[in-house]
């Protein structure tokens, strides 16, 4: 009887062990993928944001020749991102938050299933 406490003793413990390991890689595995998608999207923000900068400076120089006064071409850029804010600034909730709320969501459960 007591030989059979000492094993089924051992192998509970190797249970915990085996499950606590396996809690760990699966935790590593999450925040890696986790970390990966922050980092690529950190450098598709990026290039994006590099693009839009210098489409927005070639749309101000050519508004700037049409128009004939670099402040007036630069100003007219600087409206339709004012304007552009302000639509997303008023909708925030369904523009913004509701779909990123959505999509961490669809994210997290496609991880469990």
């Amino acid at each position: 009887m007591n030989r059979n406490t000492e094993a089924l003793a051992e192998g509970i413990k190797d249970y915990l062990s085996t499950n606590s390991e396996l809690l760990k890689l699966e935790a590593t595995q999450e925040s890696s993928e986790v970390v990966s998608m922050m980092i690529s999207g950190l450098i598709i923000g990026l290039l994006a944001g590099l693009f839009f900068l210098f489409a927005s400076v070639s749309v101000g120089f050519y508004f700037s020749t049409i128009l004939g006064n670099h402040s007036s071409g630069f100003a007219m850029v600087a409206g339709f991102y004012l304007l552009i804010g302000a639509v997303l600034y008023l909708g925030r909730k369904r523009l913004l938050e509701s779909p990123i709320c959505n999509m961490i969501i669809r994210l997290v459960l496609r991880k469990t299933q």
